[in-house]
């Protein structure tokens, strides 16, 4: 229910949730996907005691990520929502370009919150690939398939904010980061 309650309000004429949250819950869901695989493969009673509390660990690691990916499409779909209202308030108040930098600041630094937490899971995933039962391999590509795809969505929504973002040195910083995102994609 909550995925279809999800994808739902994506397909509705409301502007959020909208990309960065589609993302980060494609991030959620490649991250989820990892777990699968690392618990299908703790079932393998050849596995030693090591291997296995070691497995467990990231397991938990995982769901820590996880959560927190998920907490980003809330998150993001908040912030853009700030966007709006900010957006909303008469263009000659003071207020309204104060509130609407604010707005779009959080608004790009949300997608990079996501992205630093989906590079984490590619790491660590990258440290265990190779204990994974290999018949399910194809779940851990997908799993790869959708970080991947995920990270190129908070490239997106970290420049759709950008562009509109006055703040010399913020959109610096926000240009580093998106180069390091690039080298995970």
């Amino acid at each position: 229910q909550g995925a279809q309650a999800f994808v739902d309000a994506l397909a509705s004429d409301n502007p959020a949730p909208g990309g960065g949250a589609a993302g980060a819950f494609c991030a959620a869901t490649g991250c989820a996907l990892v777990m699968m695989s690392l618990l299908i493969t703790l079932k393998n009673p050849s596995l030693s005691q090591e291997e296995t509390r070691s497995l467990k660990e990231i397991v938990d690691s995982f769901y820590n990520l996880k959560e927190t990916l998920l907490l980003c499409a809330q998150e993001d779909a908040k912030a853009y929502e700030k966007v709006v209202s900010a957006r909303k308030l008469p263009k000659t108040s003071k207020e309204r370009a104060i509130f609407l930098q604010e707005a779009l600041k959080q608004a790009a630094l949300v997608p990079v919150k996501c992205a630093q937490n989906t590079v984490e899971v590619l790491k660590q995933l990258s440290e265990v690939e190779n204990k994974i039962s290999k018949g399910i391999t194809s779940d851990v590509n997908c799993a790869k398939h959708l970080l991947k795809t995920a990270l190129l969505c908070c490239i997106e929504n970290i420049k759709a904010n950008q562009i509109y973002i006055k703040d010399d040195v913020f959109n610096k910083d926000l240009q580093k980061d998106v180069n390091f995102i690039k080298k995970f994609c």
